[in-house]
């Protein structure tokens, strides 16, 4: 991920839009939209739509999650969700991946609306 794309990843703020995701009742920001196309990742929505989201809703149901992406050197990857706060509610390892090496983790809320959940860039909360 070049220096540009980071910048620009963070530009966004709120969102106007809530993109449907194709099969999960999860919905995603403009932004995340953005983070999926420049690196070619929509793979990471789905990882997030039907591992991460499900066993968070069975395990620790909450109305707010703080995700971390993070890419080792090696092509592997970590996703990490806490409540925010510290509290880890788990990990789910990446054997490989393509998205880019990244120095710092990827952040995402998840955010329970009146309807669904919402996985959305701190700058869009």
């Amino acid at each position: 991920m070049n220096k540009k794309f980071s910048l620009d990843m963070y530009h966004f703020t709120g969102s106007d839009t809530a993109f449907k995701h194709w099969i999960s009742p999860l919905r995603y920001t403009e932004g995340v939209r953005y983070l999926a196309e420049e690196t070619e990742s929509y793979w990471l929505i789905d990882t997030i739509a039907f591992v991460i989201f499900p066993r968070l809703l069975k395990e620790n149901k909450d109305w707010f999650y703080s995700i971390e992406f993070s890419v080792n050197r090696n092509g592997s990857a970590v996703m990490s969700v806490s409540d925010g706060n510290g509290n880890m509610y788990l990990k789910h390892s990446i054997k490989w991946t393509d998205f880019p090496y990244i120095e710092k983790p990827v952040k995402f809320f998840l955010c329970e609306s009146e309807v669904y959940y919402c996985l959305m860039l701190p700058s869009e909360y």
